[in-house]
């Protein structure tokens, strides 16, 4: 779903701050589900994958875990930093970076990270549909384990 009020890189003072109000996300999430949706993605206006209204995400493409980098003015959260961590804890490559939706067409896996929804497979966006995956799985194990032990 276009996101014309999110920053997606353009610099200013409050991109990637989570002192704005929420309600152009919460709408963009009714928009989606009123849609049929669960949730929406956010993308900006030149169509470069932002994150959730309320999770980060992330793909898996040729093994590497890929996901918007927060030069796009996401939201660099806890939980976000956690999933990445244990990424490369675990051996998995990580790039950040900027990138089209076309992109999920080569994704093997997809996942929305938060601290509700702790790292959970994406089904489908969109038309595009994928299995949970072994990474999203692994990082999902790692996570739950990291919450039990109060190691986060």
């Amino acid at each position: 779903m276009e996101a014309p009020w999110h920053a997606a890189g353009v610099q200013w003072d409050l991109a990637g701050a989570k002192v704005l109000s929420y309600a152009p996300n919460l709408a963009a999430t009714r928009r989606a589900r009123a849609e049929g949706f669960e949730d929406a993605l956010l993308v900006s206006t030149e169509n470069v994958i932002l994150e959730g209204p309320t999770f980060s995400v992330g793909w898996v493409v040729d093994g590497v875990l890929e996901t918007p980098g927060l030069e796009l003015g996401i939201l660099d959260s806890i939980t976000r930093r956690v999933v990445l961590d244990m990424a490369s804890s675990l051996g998995i490559p990580v790039v950040q970076g900027r990138w089209t939706q076309g992109r999920f067409e080569v994704a093997s896996e997809v996942a929305a990270w938060s601290t509700v929804r702790e790292v959970q497979p994406v089904e489908a966006i969109g038309e595009h549909t994928w299995q949970p995956g072994p990474v999203t799985r692994r990082l999902g194990e790692e996570f739950a384990d990291r919450i039990r032990r109060g190691d986060w």
